[in-house]
Parts: C-alpha cells; sequence; structure tokens
C-alpha cells in the first residue's frame, strides 16, 4: 500500500478518535451543567439517598439521575433503572455495559406497573416523567408496594407557565407539564403522606416561568390499604 494511503488512514483515524473524545467531553460538559441547573445534591437530600440504599429511577430516559444514584448509594446500594420505552431501555443497557454500572438493574416497565420487587425501596425518584404517565394510579400503587414503610418518593416536574394554570389536566400533559395540584390529589389517593412540596423548586431566566419545576416530597404509609 503507497505511503500516502496509510498516512490518509492513519489521519482518518485520529478523526474519528477526536471526534468521539470531543462528544464524550461535550456529553460531560452538559451533564455538568446539568448537575448545577437542576440541584443534584438537594434532590438527593430530599430523597434520602446515601450509601447502601436501594432506590429507583422511574422514567430513566438516558440515566443522567441513574449513573449519579449508581455512584451515590456505593457497592452495597441498588439502583433500579425504570422506563417503558423499549428504545430508551436499549440505549440504558448499553451505557450500563459502557459505565460499568454494576449496581444497576434496569427495568422495562409497563404503563401500569413498574414491576418493582416489594418492600425494598428506600426512595423512587421521578423527575420531569410524572406528566407522561398513563396510568397514574395504579403505577403510584405500584411504587407504594416496592417502597419500604416509610420510604420516599420526589417526584420533580415541569410547571405551567401563568397562562395555562388554569388548563385541565389533560391540557396540561400534552403541554408536557402539570401542576403539582394535581400530583398532590393523586398521592393522598394512593396511601401517601404528603411531606414538602416545593413550588417552584427550580427557578430558570425565563420571565414567563416557561421552565420552571416544582419538586414534591411524599412518604409511603406504614399500612397500606
Amino acid at each position: 500500500m503507497p505511503p500516502f494511503c496509510l498516512r490518509h488512514r492513519a489521519v482518518g483515524r485520529a478523526a474519528v478518535a477526536w471526534l468521539l473524545l470531543a462528544g464524550t467531553l461535550a456529553a460531560q460538559e452538559g451533564e455538568e451543567s446539568r448537575e448545577r441547573w437542576q440541584r443534584v445534591p438537594d434532590v438527593f437530600a430530599a430523597l434520602g439517598v446515601g450509601p447502601g440504599a436501594h432506590v429507583a429511577d422511574i422514567g430513566a430516559g438516558g440515566g443522567f439521575f441513574t449513573a449519579r444514584l449508581a455512584r451515590a448509594v456505593g457497592s452495597n446500594g441498588r439502583v433500579f433503572a425504570v422506563d417503558v420505552d423499549a428504545a430508551v431501555i436499549q440505549r440504558l443497557q448499553q451505557r450500563a455495559a459502557r459505565e460499568q454500572w454494576a449496581n444497576v438493574e434496569i427495568i422495562h416497565s409497563a404503563p401500569d406497573d413498574p414491576r418493582l420487587p416489594h418492600a425494598v425501596l428506600d426512595g423512587a425518584l421521578i423527575v420531569n416523567a410524572y406528566h407522561e404517565f398513563a396510568e397514574e394510579e395504579t403505577m403510584l400503587r405500584g411504587l407504594a408496594r416496592a417502597l419500604k414503610p416509610g420510604g420516599r418518593l420526589v417526584i420533580i416536574d415541569q410547571v405551567p407557565p401563568p397562562g395555562r394554570l388554569r388548563d385541565g389536566r389533560s391540557a396540561q400533559e400534552r403541554a408536557h407539564e402539570l401542576g403539582s395540584w394535581f400530583v398532590v390529589r393523586d398521592l393522598l389517593v394512593a396511601d401517601f403522606r404528603i411531606v414538602r412540596l416545593e413550588d417552584p423548586f427550580i427557578v430558570t431566566e425565563a420571565t414567563d416561568g416557561e421552565n420552571d419545576r416544582w419538586l414534591l416530597v411524599a412518604v409511603r404509609k406504614p399500612e397500606l390499604r
């Protein structure tokens, strides 16, 4: 093979490697920025997560919180990454293999069942996914069964802007947002006790509150109906 072909191939490989590295660094920088604005330490404090805890990331998506929960609970803890979307599950499995998540179990849930083992969770986290639930009552009851007595459920979702505050639930959900008052009712019906509501919890620079988020903390009652 002529020398210039070898040089061309080497340059090509180097370019591909550089692009992969640049993409990885950009993704890391984006996640670090997200840690700041999404107040990850405050979220974990609300969840009460610590070494050895068993927690679930419901609607895990790309695994942003799953990765951080896995580090927080350590080798003696367990994280259940739950999602209803098969394509998302596949990407989570690929990331788990790539990043060697030894303490993470990935679960393909049903719309009405998180498919979690019973009474094993110290906490469960739902970030920007509750408004997507099609069967919120049965999902919450499934989470209540998966939580230990006193286990915490933390939900974060998007605040409707002032112009949509009076919209009905379905209209808000179609806009990928949901007023916290709807979720408070759901939790009470599902035998949770409300511990804390911070609305808004995350305030963006947008003047109309388009991207603000609320945080709600609830506890599973000792006795379920």
